[in-house]
């Protein structure tokens, strides 16, 4: 069964975000990273360690007042960090594809519009074969969240027109990378799934999405079921949900 959940938090009145893994069961919480730095978006490596996004970079944004965060990796208890990637802007929301590449969001900023160009990318585990996945020539909107279909070669991930919505908020679509890097037929979007984050696909008729305060499954023809709303205290207050994942194994990469 699922025995871990890997997570970035920050606690109260402290600074930074750093990663922590507990048990399932809530039990032997434990702190992996530590510094002056944040460290984000966790996901498991097949040969056991881990990749995550952090600002341990030292670079800040070019035209904006925010630090870069871009690839890390370290071992299973936080300890060997090293870089993967020298990006001058962001890369975001690394996640294993089934053949064990990294696949990515890489904020394309060299010489080229500083808003339009935030698409797909891979990596190997080890930094090198740095590679467009899809996108890089189809400029306006932020291709983020991805992550591989069960059972397909598809791939599910957040639209977010423009320069991207907060909290990575877009169209919930699916990608056939078959059709090349750069065909615009690929993408398809999940009919009534706008306003979506966090997308997690059980298969391509059963992906589960934050819209909100809520859970939502997707039945990837227009159906949408309600898994989940937060109470009215905590929506009223500015609580929303993010990440929903099944509690359930995968099949190691």
């Amino acid at each position: 069964g699922c025995e871990r959940i890997l997570f970035s938090y920050r606690k109260g009145r402290e600074k930074n975000y750093h990663l922590y893994e507990v048990h399932a069961d809530g039990s032997n919480l434990r702190q992996l990273t530590d510094g002056p730095f944040d460290d984000i978006e966790p996901t498991y490596l097949p040969d056991g360690g881990i990749a995550f996004c952090s600002s341990r970079c030292n670079r800040w944004v070019n035209c904006w007042d925010t630090p870069v965060a871009t690839l890390y990796r370290c071992d299973a208890d936080g300890r060997s960090i090293r870089r993967l990637s020298a990006n001058i802007e962001h890369d975001n929301t690394p996640w294993p594809l089934p053949d064990g590449r990294i696949l990515h969001t890489r904020w394309e900023y060299v010489d080229r519009n500083q808003l339009w160009y935030h698409h797909l990318w891979t990596t190997s585990p080890d930094g090198t074969a740095q590679t467009v996945f899809y996108g890089n020539l189809l400029p306006g909107s932020v291709f983020i969240d991805a992550r591989p279909i069960p059972g397909s070669n598809k791939i599910v991930l957040i639209d977010s027109p423009g320069h991207g919505a907060n909290e990575h908020k877009g169209v919930v679509s699916t990608l056939n990378p078959a059709f090349g890097p750069d065909c615009r037929e690929a993408l398809k979007p999940v009919p009534n799934a706008a306003d979506c984050r966090d997308p997690y696909a059980l298969s391509e008729d059963c992906i589960l999405a934050a819209q909100g305060t809520r859970i939502v499954l997707l039945d990837g023809k227009g159906g949408l079921s309600l898994l989940f709303d937060l109470p009215k205290h905590l929506a009223e207050k500015g609580a929303e949900v993010h990440e929903p994942r099944p509690m359930v194994p995968r099949a190691l990469e």
